[in-house]
């Protein structure tokens, strides 16, 4: 993956650097005409900036140097960039960008800017075929699409992700509250010097004295018996249907 680059930056880095290195570069330019062309191709503006999440931008390099049998000459070498902004959702946007018009003019030395109309008309008459046109524009919707799809996948992760980070953090403040409740609760107990216990027959619970955890209950008469004595049964030795409480200890 690459960002976009400039169209001198291309000219430079990608064309010359390999194609032309050692070369002299006499000049790098904006080359307007070939920008008009590519963009009339496209359906856009001759002029006007981006359009449609579309940017476009040509340039030109003009190189002196001796040929292969030793002839000084001179060479146009032209490129177009072409950027389109690839919508990303809430996570902004991604690019796709190519370079087209890729053209190399030469001339004897002295002869390029004599010929300068002869080689905008050529380039103005260059055109892909057809069925090639619309296989790469096949496969460059397909790209698009899959990279909106996993665009897609990674926003369904990214909101997973947040939720469960969301409920933990709530998790956690709920546990904090709830122990400071829990913290709260027992220090009154504490100072009223009762605990709770637990009828398991109905489910009800009561606060009695916390200096004995045996108590037992009369639910005929609503009478409480409590004993230090964990094998005391008041069952048998006393009158009436006596039910043993459960000690409710705090929770963590």
């Amino acid at each position: 993956m690459r960002a976009p680059v400039k169209a001198e930056e291309f000219l430079r880095r990608d064309l010359i650097e390999k194609y032309r290195k050692g070369k002299t570069v006499v000049s790098v330019e904006p080359f307007p005409e070939l920008d008009q062309l590519v963009r009339y191709r496209l359906g856009l503006p001759s002029s006007g900036g981006d359009v449609n999440g579309i940017h476009t931008e040509a340039a030109r390099a003009r190189l002196s140097y001796d040929d292969e049998k030793g002839r000084p000459v001179e060479e146009w070498v032209t490129v177009e960039i072409i950027v389109r902004k690839i919508p990303m959702g809430p996570r902004g946007a991604a690019y796709d960008w190519h370079a087209v018009n890729i053209m190399w003019f030469r001339t004897p030395k002295g002869q390029l800017d004599a010929n300068e109309r002869l080689f905008k008309l050529v380039a103005s008459t260059i055109r892909p075929e057809p069925e090639w046109q619309k296989w790469s524009n096949g496969v460059i919707a397909s790209l698009y699409q899959k990279k909106q799809e996993e665009a897609a996948k990674q926003q369904q992760i990214i909101i997973e992700f947040q939720n469960k980070v969301a409920e933990t953090i709530n998790g956690v403040i709920a546990n904090q509250q709830r122990g400071s409740l829990q913290s709260s609760f027992g220090q009154s107990q504490l100072i009223r010097e009762v605990q709770t216990f637990r009828d398991p027959t109905t489910g009800s619970t009561f606060e009695l004295s916390n200096k004995f955890d045996n108590a037992w209950l009369n639910g005929t008469k609503g009478y409480y018996l409590m004993s230090d004595d964990p094998n005391f049964d008041p069952n048998g030795n006393l009158s009436g249907n006596w039910t043993q409480l459960q000690v409710v200890r705090p929770q963590p």
